[in-house]
């Protein structure tokens, strides 16, 4: 029983000593070098303009460029993304 009481103890100590989190108190912001933006296959005009009307606040309409592609294939009619 002493055993038991000692191990649940030391389970108890390393849980509540891992719950802590260590914070960086500096008060500079940092500003990233680079972002990378993934856009799912299939997004398209609709789909971004469905997401304009649910979040008008959504930070991907705040991007100062935007561009459109196509894709196709040289012989065939039917294609997918990855031609």
């Amino acid at each position: 029983m002493k055993n038991f009481l000692s191990g649940l103890l030391l389970i108890a100590a390393i849980t509540l000593t891992s719950c802590f989190a260590h914070y960086d108190e500096s008060t500079e912001t940092k500003i990233p070098q680079s972002v990378i933006v993934l856009i799912s296959d299939g997004t398209g005009i609709s789909q971004i303009t469905a997401l304009r009307y649910s979040r008008d606040d959504f930070a991907f309409f705040r991007f100062p460029v935007v561009g459109l592609f196509t894709t196709h294939a040289l012989d065939q009619l039917i294609t997918d993304s990855a031609a």
